[in-house]
């Protein structure tokens, strides 16, 4: 088995999908604290604490770098990373 480099391009973009699970009491005072994360978006929330996120940057390493971020969040119980998406930009 042999390993990839994954070697980063200028004029990319990351975007990642993450579900994330708060504490349901306290998502009035987390959720600008998620929103100050750049390139973070809230899609959807649930009554029980679920948080549908996507987070987007100009690279993967960045875009983890601000998930990380978010993990970091007091409240934030769990952050799974649902998807990840890295294309060039054309231009």
């Amino acid at each position: 088995m042999t390993a990839t480099a994954v070697v980063e391009t200028p004029n990319t973009i990351s975007v990642c999908g993450v579900m994330v699970q708060v504490l349901p009491e306290k998502m009035p005072e987390i959720e600008p604290r998620l929103l100050a994360i750049p390139g973070l978006e809230i899609h959807g929330m649930s009554d029980d604490g679920k948080v549908v996120i996507t987070v987007e940057s100009d690279s993967y390493k960045e875009t983890g770098k601000r998930i990380t971020e978010l993990q970091q969040v007091k409240g934030v119980l769990a952050a799974s990373m649902i998807y990840q998406h890295t294309e060039e930009l054309e231009g």
